[in-house]
């Protein structure tokens, strides 16, 4: 007769779509975030031109090219806007968090069982853990080049594009290379992904305790998704003195927009903070509902 699975097994399958949602977020946060920065550097560029799309976008991998002209245009936009390397540096920083978010996300399915009853990463041979971890080698790579292309993109904002100077070709080169590494990668990973996951039988079961996680978190999820929608689209602008407003954040010394500036994200990080406690009683309740007895007593 086949054995139960332990309750340590069990506690850490029911947790895997709990922790790849918490890891999806940030991922999602970082995206939002990047869009804001990105649109803020856009728009201060005189004709709209030269996004942040150019560094970071997929277009490089089927239209190689040098971003030595992007690079070489904000540093001409440094000269008015000298706090343009920060908000350059900042897109790198969420980018960065990016990566821990889809990093994260991974490991939440690798430390996963693979099948109900089978023991976790920690009751499985050491070779055998090894070949798990080895296994996932698409994700590892592509965090590599992904941080490999942020660190280089730092250097030239904070050595070249701060000092108003020419971004050489080769660092210029360097950045390109490290682009299309990434979005081959991606590629990679995506396929790699499709494979394993119609080649799993535990894919069902992780598809419906994601289903259900899901179903608890709508309220955020909504939210979530609305802002994500507006802070990723791009479209014409429906107030023509906005990218004004957003000059005025980059402009140097500070102005009244720089208090508007401090007014938004402190609206962000209220927001924020309202949807992870908005998320943590989804949770309580979740836990109330499958607990035996009534603990809404409790002050927690």
């Amino acid at each position: 007769m086949a054995s139960e699975p332990s309750p340590v097994t069990a506690d850490r399958g029911s947790a895997v779509p709990w922790r790849a949602m918490t890891w999806a977020s940030v991922a999602l946060a970082a995206l939002v975030a990047k869009a804001e920065a990105g649109s803020v550097i856009q728009e201060v560029m005189p004709t709209g031109q030269y996004s942040a799309g150019a560094l970071y976008g997929p277009g490089q991998l089927f239209t190689p090219a040098s971003p030595a002209a992007t690079l070489n245009a904000w540093t001409q936009a440094s000269h008015q806007f000298s706090d343009l390397w920060i908000w350059l540096s900042v897109l790198a920083g969420f980018d960065v968090v990016f990566i821990a978010g889809y990093l994260g996300l991974g490991l939440a399915f690798r430390s996963a069982p693979a099948r109900d009853g089978e023991p976790g990463p920690g009751g499985l041979p050491r070779l055998v853990r090894g070949w798990r971890l080895l296994a996932w080698w698409p994700l590892y790579a592509l965090a590599l080049a992904n941080l490999i292309q942020d660190i280089i993109a730092v250097t030239a904002f904070c050595v070249w594009i701060r000092q108003h100077n020419t971004v050489p070709a080769g660092l210029a080169w360097a950045l390109e290379a490290a682009a299309i590494a990434k979005w081959i990668l991606v590629i990679v990973l995506a396929a790699w992904l499709i494979y394993r996951v119609f080649t799993s039988d535990a894919s069902p079961r992780r598809a419906r305790q994601i289903t259900v996680a899901l179903k608890k978190q709508r309220f955020s999820l909504v939210i979530v998704a609305l802002l994500a929608v507006i802070a990723t689209g791009r479209g014409s602008d429906v107030l023509e003195q906005f990218p004004d407003v957003q000059r005025a954040w980059v402009t140097w010394p500070p102005s009244l927009g720089w208090l508007h500036l401090a007014f938004a994200i402190a609206a962000q990080v209220l927001l924020a903070m309202l949807l992870v406690l908005l998320s943590a009683m989804r949770v309580q309740r979740t836990r109330d509902t499958s607990t035996p007895g009534d603990r809404r007593d409790q002050p927690n």
